[in-house]
């Protein structure tokens, strides 16, 4: 119960950060779902700046402060957020919750979307944090800010893990007056669900329930995700971020919409705050995003820089305070890379050979090729997903989706080069090989799902493939 009072309390803030923002979908089940993670994002940036740049320990009533701030704001501004209510993503458009062609084939999908779902949430209610190996650092850090714990190794790994996971669960602790193991559990799983609702609730309100049913459907048949997504690894939770942004991508790309622009630099932000392989994903999917904006203006548009700056500085103020807090393994991380490959030997005093191949490669590249198509964990999300993609090749020029498939790409390619050549042996001894890539599946199962659009599906389109209202 204390629970749902909790998602309840960050969905009214988030609510009133989504209209502050002008990302409002005019659509009431995707207004709600968005506003979760507009208020979980802004309650884990707010805590975080406040404990380590102001000072301020994190108590209940910090917390009521952070979540009541953007309500009282949006009660004061309310005038100005009813005349900027035009700017909402959806418009013109016919909302239909369930496919009008073959409604009764999306039955079955539909069903074992519901019945998987249910299972995610029965696992994550009665499987404790310590699901593996002891406590989990997922679920100790939290632990820590919960508890006043800020030695140097504590903000180590507070900032390893990610403010959004270190900060996320504090509410309810603070309600409840202590720690509960299973809360970590619920806040990665009511994540999974609003992202779930988030897809289907937006597809349905453009007009398209078939590409937010396919799409849920295939992020369901990854059985790894399934389960990644009730246990305290944080691999489905920056892949639920990643996901979040490729889908806005996806969708500004063929619409060039402020909103989705915004809901994009959102996301990114999220999964910056979740892990250093989170950090690395944002900034890979930015750069890309940054990269197409600019591409337009050689077709003589003009470069968003309102939008962007104000996206992108939490951001920006979210990495100052972990560089200055904390050190940042990726960098020391990169220079140990260069150092093992292209770099200076400071004990022999001789240079490295250059990208020296580790004596485990082949077998590191057999298990990298079987976690990928035969080993069960991703379903066949990724033989569909190269089908699709040639299939489609055609739908993906022409809707400006080469974008969203290059950020996937690069995602796919940093996970590669990690695997393969920085740290071959946690692919050969598969500690990581199969749960680095759970966030490039999902990616592949949101890009599969909205490769058909509604022209493929037999409908009245507009320009951006979305159904017309008649």
């Amino acid at each position: 119960m204390l629970w749902l009072l909790t998602v309840s309390w960050s969905l009214v803030s988030g609510y009133a950060v989504l209209q502050l923002c002008g990302i409002s979908t005019r659509n009431l089940a995707a207004d709600v779902a968005l506003a979760w993670f507009c208020g979980t994002g802004w309650y884990t940036f707010a805590s975080c700046v406040a404990l380590f740049v102001l000072g301020l320990e994190p108590s209940l009533w910090e917390s009521v402060a952070i979540l009541a701030f953007p309500v009282a704001t949006a009660v004061a501004l309310r005038r100005r957020l009813q005349g900027g209510i035009q700017t909402s993503i959806v418009n013109r458009r016919t909302t239909r919750w369930w496919p009008w062609r073959y409604r009764w084939l999306w039955v079955a999908p539909a069903g074992m979307v519901v019945v998987v779902l249910s299972l995610v949430v029965l696992h994550a209610k009665n499987t404790p944090t310590n699901t593996d190996d002891a406590i989990r650092l997922r679920a100790h850090t939290p632990m820590l800010v919960y508890q006043g714990h800020l030695s140097p190794a504590a903000r180590s790994a507070i900032f390893s893990n990610g403010s959004f996971m270190s900060f996320g669960p504090l509410p309810i602790w603070q309600l409840r007056g202590t720690i509960h193991h299973f809360d970590v559990n619920y806040f990665i799983v009511t994540n999974v669900v609003f992202l779930f609702a988030l897809i289907y609730a937006l597809c349905s309100s453009r007009g398209v329930p078939e590409q937010g049913l396919g799409t849920v459907f295939l992020l369901t048949t990854m059985p790894l995700f399934v389960y990644h997504a009730a246990s305290t690894y944080l691999d489905a939770l920056y892949g639920v971020m990643f996901g979040g942004a490729l889908f806005f991508l996806a969708l500004e790309a063929q619409a060039d919409s402020e909103p989705y622009r915004r809901c994009v630099l959102l996301f990114v932000y999220l999964a910056a705050g979740i892990k250093h392989e989170g950090e690395i994903v944002a900034i890979t999917t930015l750069t890309v995003f940054l990269v197409m904006l600019a591409a337009r203006c050689l077709q003589g548009k003009r470069f968003p820089w309102r939008c962007v700056s104000m996206g992108v500085a939490p951001l920006v103020i979210y990495l100052v305070v972990k560089n200055v807090y904390s050190s940042n393994p990726l960098l020391v991380g990169a220079a140990r890379v260069l150092e093992q490959y292209v770099g200076y030997d400071a004990p022999g005093g001789q240079t490295a050979i250059a990208a020296v191949a580790a004596p485990n490669s082949t077998l590191a590249w057999r298990i990298f090729w079987d976690s990928l198509f035969s080993s069960g964990n991703f379903g066949i999300v990724f033989y569909i997903f190269g089908i699709a993609s040639v299939y489609y090749w055609r739908t993906i020029l022409n809707r400006q989706l080469i974008w969203p498939m290059a950020a996937l790409a690069l995602v796919f390619a940093e996970v590669l080069i990690n695997a393969l050549i920085v740290n071959p042996q946690w692919t050969v001894d598969m500690t990581t090989v199969h749960r680095s890539l759970v966030a490039v599946a999902m990616g592949c199962a949101i890009m599969t799902g909205l490769l058909p659009d509604a022209r493929t599906l037999g409908q009245r389109t507009g320009e951006d493939g979305c159904q017309l209202a008649d």
